[in-house]
This record gives C-alpha cells, structure tokens and sequence, in this order.
C-alpha cells in the first residue's frame, strides 16, 4: 500500500537525501518487519552512500508481541546491519523483554540496586545483536553501546514531572538527531537527555536555546531533581 502511494522513485530519492531514517511502533504495526524487508530489497540497492546513514528504530511495548515475533525481528534488523547502522533504542521495559528473548544474555533484573542490571546491559545485548549503536534510556540514564565502546550518562532526573508520556520520544529524536549531525555517541544520548528532561518538566518541545541554557546548568539539575527549568 505504501508502494501505491509514494511510487518507488519517489521513494528512493526522499531516501538518499535523508542521514537518518526512523521506524517507530513496530510492536503495534503487524507488518513492519515485511516494510523493512521491501525497504532492504527495493530501496536500499538505490541508495548511495547507506552505510553512511543511520536506521533507528523505537519498537513501542513489546509486551504485546510474542518472543519468536521479537526473535524474527531482532534477525532482520541483523541482517540489516549489513547495509546500514542500525540503531535500536530501548527503555528500560524494553530491554528487560529483549535481554529474556536472547539466547546467551541473562535477563535484567530491575529491582537490582543501583541499576546494575542495567549498567552493562547494552554491552552485552550488544556484543550479541552487533548493531551499530545499542542505546538504553531510563528516567535517571542513557546508555549507548557500539560493536566497540560502550557509555554511561546520567540523566537530570525529576521526582515531579509534568507529563511523562512522550519523554521517550522526544529523547529517541534529540538523540538520533545528535547522531546525524556527528556529535559523539556520549554527546548525543546527553543531548536526548536534554530534551527529554526539559519536557518532562515543562510539558514543552524545547527550542535549541532552551537546551543550551539547560546544559550549561546540567550539573545543577543533576544534584537537584526539583530544580525548576523556566521556558524563556
């Protein structure tokens, strides 16, 4: 159906031109796995310089697929890599359903203290799937892992957020963002933190001004996690 509307040319050409493409939802989109496998063989062979271009995907609540559905994906997007980076983001939900459904990964426990179980989580998810970049994203972390480095940053927690719902989002597009424009992996996951943090307690998509002025103070939010941020 996609094909019927945006004819295969078409296609093509928006895929060239973009660094990142980004596929959100895919526990609640039955038929993503075969878009993704039309995109692999239809698209992809067109595109110059894919390597170089980032393939991000959000998979939503995976609570709602089966592990062998989750298991034919993770496969795939395996397969994937071998044309694109591929960048799987996960919450911290998220990764605890893919670490049971990995053969050779031990499942995450989250009533660890301290968040070690998530801690080194994507470093060995990773060292498993292969991917590009592995991120991990909790209300108090992110954490990005490639096939070779594997990093930590803290985030500006707040104990009295004005929404929650969309925190995710905005982190996942801040971060892919960050990573199209060749910050480093740490920087980019920091800059998702940001936007992330700056919405949750505005209930506003910040503007990169308001990100700047929410860096320069980032270890004041830090220490203290009822520090207001005031949208100017």
């Amino acid at each position: 159906r996609i094909i019927k509307k945006i004819k295969i040319p078409k296609l093509i050409d928006r895929f060239n031109i973009c660094d990142g493409y980004g596929f959100g939802h895919w526990s609640l989109l039955l038929e993503m796995n075969n878009i993704w496998m039309k995109t692999k063989t239809e698209i992809f062979p067109s595109i110059s310089n894919l390597k170089e271009k980032i393939f991000f995907i959000d998979l939503a609540d995976l609570r709602k697929r089966r592990d062998k559905d989750i298991k034919k994906m993770l496969d795939l997007l395996i397969e994937l890599e071998d044309q694109v980076q591929i960048c799987l983001s996960l919450n911290d939900r998220e990764v605890i359903d893919i670490s049971r459904v990995i053969d050779g990964v031990d499942e995450i426990d989250p009533k660890r203290p301290n968040f070690e179980g998530y801690i080194e989580a994507g470093k060995n998810i990773n060292e498993i799937l292969n991917f590009s970049y592995l991120i991990i994203h909790e209300p108090h972390f992110a954490t990005i892992t490639r096939k070779n480095n594997h990093s930590w940053v803290s985030q500006a927690y707040t104990s009295t957020p004005k929404f929650s719902t969309g925190a995710g989002d905005h982190f996942n597009g801040a971060t892919l963002a960050g990573l199209v424009l060749d910050l480093d992996p740490a920087e980019a996951i920091l800059f998702g933190n940001i936007n992330s943090a700056i919405f949750v307690r505005t209930g506003e998509s910040p503007r990169f001004k308001h990100m700047k002025a929410f860096l320069k103070n980032y270890m004041d939010y830090l220490k203290n996690e009822n520090l207001e941020f005031k949208m100017k």
